[in-house]
């Protein structure tokens, strides 16, 4: 209790002290906030991004060969998914066919889309053409309209105000026992950037195959968009009995390949865990701060005091009770500051807190031990002098 009485005395005699080492201990605690914070909010910010990222799938033929087992739209390729138990985890689904067709006697792509999704190549700002009111479930619809790439576009012509195009479907019948042409007139209503393809939608084209003798027309492949990307193993988990892996040529008895397109989602995710790996790094040097900082705030408080010392154990008083009286002093300067930080910078983990105090605590004792190790005759002889 004496003790205790003695050391509040010492700090309301030495309160320049006092705030000093009040301030600087407050200081190092800021810092490892700041630098937690810096790191924490810059995990946050990625996970965020990556979470928001639409993460997209790609079902197809395994041997890039169309069959009939494809043949669906977009009802049916969320059956499809249904019955290989991912469907619980996919938002959306789009289905893509493809075909060849003539225009203006020149062999082009006939890409037939269920949306957007189904082929990224399409856009809608810059220089697109379309009309009033158009909207991107068109894709969805069984209009004859479609977007054509930029080198095909002095082949359209202006008609009752609308922009058209010819073209010639290439069609095998199992009727004819060959391939037969079929022509169609599109309206444009939006422009693609990819090279020498027709886009239109997929049930318009359904629609049109079905007019045809012995025509059946089917998707090459589906696209899909993942629900939550947190489920990214589950849904890997779910995929790999049934379906191949693209980047395995042989796919063997799995007859569809998938893709899953998460580069983007993977590199957040990765930089996320960099951050949390920095800031790991960082905590054991922002405690070796902090015992530095321990260690030089004592120093100079130490070095004013060794008159005061060499008195005090002139008339009795043993190392112990010295370097206990010394080092009760710093704790008592450091727990208001350790409970501000508790109370108010929340961020602060309690453990993180307590490592600070420890460690600061571990360099004002070091340096109370060097200085109380002093011998008593020197100690006497510097006050006399």
């Amino acid at each position: 209790m004496n003790m205790l009485r003695y050391a509040l005395l010492h700090l309301q005699r030495n309160l320049r002290s006092a705030v000093i080492a009040f301030a600087c201990y407050l200081m190092v605690l800021a810092v490892i906030l700041f630098v937690q914070q810096s790191a924490l909010s810059r995990q946050q910010m990625l996970e965020q991004m990556a979470s928001s990222l639409e993460v997209r799938g790609e079902i197809a033929d395994s041997f890039g060969i169309q069959t009939e087992l494809l043949m669906m739209d977009k009802s049916q390729a969320m059956m499809f998914l249904e019955g290989y138990s991912i469907s619980k985890l996919i938002k959306d689904v789009s289905v893509k066919g493809n075909y060849q067709c003539l225009v203006n006697g020149e062999a082009v792509q006939l890409m037939s889309i269920t949306g957007e999704r189904a082929d990224q190549t399409l856009y809608y700002d810059g220089e697109m053409i379309y009309e009033e009111g158009f909207d991107d479930s068109v894709w969805r619809t069984r209009e004859a309209v479609c977007a054509v790439s930029t080198e095909l576009l002095p082949l359209c012509y202006e008609r009752d105000g609308s922009t058209y195009l010819d073209v010639t479907g290439w069609f095998y019948s199992t009727y004819y026992k060959e391939y037969i042409e079929a022509p169609m007139t599109l309206k444009v209503i939006a422009q693609a950037v990819t090279f020498n393809r027709v886009y239109c939608p997929y049930l318009m084209l359904q629609d049109f195959c079905a007019q045809l003798k012995g025509v059946t027309y089917w998707a090459d492949s589906l696209a899909f968009t993942i629900k939550d990307n947190t489920r990214m193993d589950e849904l890997r988990k779910l995929l790999l009995p049934y379906f191949g892996d693209s980047d395995i040529e042989s796919a063997g008895s799995k007859y569809y390949t998938v893709i899953i397109k998460d580069a983007e989602y993977l590199k957040l995710t990765s930089e996320a865990q960099k951050s949390m790996e920095i800031m790991a790094l960082m905590q054991p040097v922002l405690y070796l701060c902090a015992l530095g900082t321990g260690v030089m705030l004592v120093v100079m408080q130490m070095r004013g005091r060794k008159k005061e010392m060499a008195v005090i154990r002139s008339l009795g008083a043993g190392r112990l009770r010295v370097m206990a009286q010394s080092i009760l002093e710093y704790a008592i300067i450091c727990l208001p500051v350790t409970l501000f930080a508790l109370l108010v910078w929340r961020e602060l983990s309690p453990m993180t807190v307590l490592g600070v105090w420890l460690a600061f605590m571990a360099g004002a004792l070091m340096t109370i031990i060097r200085f109380t190790q002093i011998p008593l005759v020197k100690q006497i002889r510097e006050l006399e002098e």
